[in-house]
């Protein structure tokens, strides 16, 4: 997966997350380097995504992505913002986690974008 945050403190604390939950993680502090990592061939199964960073912002991205990059063919996108003005289908994207979020609201986003979600078992069912 590809992270893309601007804040090195978020930026690292999240990736050592989530590589502790088995994920491989790449990140880029903004947008424009996401942009140039997935020109060169990089290919993340999921992108988590910042909305507010400097030279390229998350909007900026999404939309060089939707508009310019299809070839690019991206993967689903994870919104972390604490911007509350937006749901994700208004931007097109897969998830948005709110900051400061909730670890297991993070790993249980990514995990039903990549399909890895196992359905609940009824109670009084067996496992």
């Amino acid at each position: 997966m590809l992270l893309v945050e601007d804040d090195a403190e978020v930026r690292s604390s999240v990736a050592e997350i989530l590589e502790l939950e088995g994920f491989d993680v790449d990140t880029a502090i903004h947008g424009q380097q996401a942009l140039d990592k997935l020109r060169s061939g990089a290919t993340p199964s999921v992108l988590l995504l910042d909305l507010m960073m400097p030279v390229m912002n998350g909007l900026e991205l999404l939309e060089h992505l939707r508009e310019e990059e299809a070839e690019l063919r991206p993967p689903p996108v994870i919104v972390l913002s604490a911007n509350r003005g937006y749901e994700a289908e208004d931007l097109g994207v897969a998830a948005i986690v709110r900051k400061p979020f909730d670890v297991d609201a993070l790993v249980g986003n990514i995990d039903r974008v990549l399909g890895k979600v196992v359905p609940a078992t009824p109670a009084g069912a067996p496992p």
